[in-house]
């Protein structure tokens, strides 16, 4: 009986504490922090060719949960990492044959594709030499990506940065 009697102003504490706090991070009439967007980045998918070049695709997913609708999305920064070493800045974008980013208000969500391409083959990258070892090549790359949606959760610009996402490495044979 004693024991229950020392803990039960302790779960009084805990539920007056929660009856306080607010049901929503959105909150108009203050500065309460909003959410914003959340950003979702699948595993970039890297292709190879020893003719072609390297084509790199990305798939972000956007979803907005409060504060002032997302009006603009750009890639700020991303580069291609071999064994953690830069190899090539990219330049992705959303392709021509797909919708622009068109904005995005509270509780919508958009997928979107990003792709690039370099230049570089499996002689240059000095991968996809040998078909029996292209697991421990997909090990080596990492593709690091800066986002900026703007307005962010807040108003200002936010900045989503994802470093050494790991890669689905294909290697094409067309020569």
């Amino acid at each position: 009986m004693a024991v229950r009697d020392a803990v039960a102003p302790r779960w009084a504490l805990l539920l007056s504490l929660l009856a306080c706090a607010p049901a929503t991070t959105q909150d108009s009439d203050t500065d309460a922090a909003h959410v914003g967007v959340v950003v979702d980045v699948d595993a970039p998918d890297i292709t190879i060719d020893d003719e072609f070049g390297t084509d790199v695709r990305v798939f972000v997913h956007l979803d907005h949960r409060g504060g002032p609708d997302a009006e603009s999305f750009a890639v700020t920064a991303a580069s291609l990492a071999l064994d953690l070493a830069p190899v090539a800045d990219l330049e992705l974008a959303i392709p021509a044959d797909h919708d622009p980013f068109a904005g995005l208000a509270d509780g919508e969500s958009v997928d979107l594709e990003l792709r690039a391409h370099l230049d570089q083959t499996h002689e240059t990258l000095g991968v996809c030499l040998d078909p029996d070892k292209v697991s421990s090549d997909e090990a080596r790359f990492s593709v690091n990506l800066t986002l900026r949606i703007a307005p962010g959760a807040n108003d200002d610009a936010d900045a989503h940065t994802f470093e050494a996402l790991a890669v689905v490495l294909h290697c094409s044979y067309t020569g």
